[in-house]
């Protein structure tokens, strides 16, 4: 699967707190899996629905004042958060297994040579999706991708239904 996922179709979840992705993606539908979310300013990012022993959390200072929260239920899913510089033309690997989210900051970043993605928009990749994908920048743009790879803790294969 891959989805594209606008910065202004983010489900404001508090003041200054948008969520870009989660599992489940409708609260209360099932067990909470991970999270990812963006924050500005400086309220305090919210408790993710899990016990405080099973949560990892990560936070990620992005440009613009703007931190990414990774939270997942350790018990269930492990995660890692990179930065990738586009001026470089990296190609972002990812395994089968994987989840990964891609999050532009600080500028506009092609993916694929097709999806233009603006500042806090999000390519969503797992399952049958490419195991590589470049990332390169549009003329003039100083823009970041964040990639956030998220894989099952056991042996079941991580998945999301949006």
């Amino acid at each position: 699967m891959r989805l594209l996922l606008r910065a202004n179709t983010h489900r404001q979840v508090d003041t200054g707190s948008w969520e870009v992705a989660a599992s489940p993606d409708t609260p209360l539908r099932e067990r909470w899996q991970w999270q990812v979310r963006l924050h500005t300013g400086t309220p305090a990012p919210a408790p993710a629905p899990a016990t405080p022993s099973d949560v990892h959390r990560v936070d990620h200072p992005l440009p613009g004042g703007t931190t990414l929260e990774v939270a997942v239920d350790a018990g269930h899913v492990t995660s890692v958060v990179e930065l990738a510089d586009p001026g470089d033309a990296p190609a972002v690997d990812r395994r089968q297994d994987e989840l990964v989210v891609l999050i532009a900051s600080g500028g506009p970043v092609l993916v694929e040579d097709r999806h233009l993605l603006a500042d806090r928009d999000a390519l969503v990749l797992e399952g049958d999706d490419p195991a590589r994908v470049g990332v390169t920048l549009p003329e003039g743009s100083q823009g970041l991708v964040t990639v956030v790879r998220l894989r099952s803790a056991g042996r079941r294969v991580l998945g999301w239904v949006p």
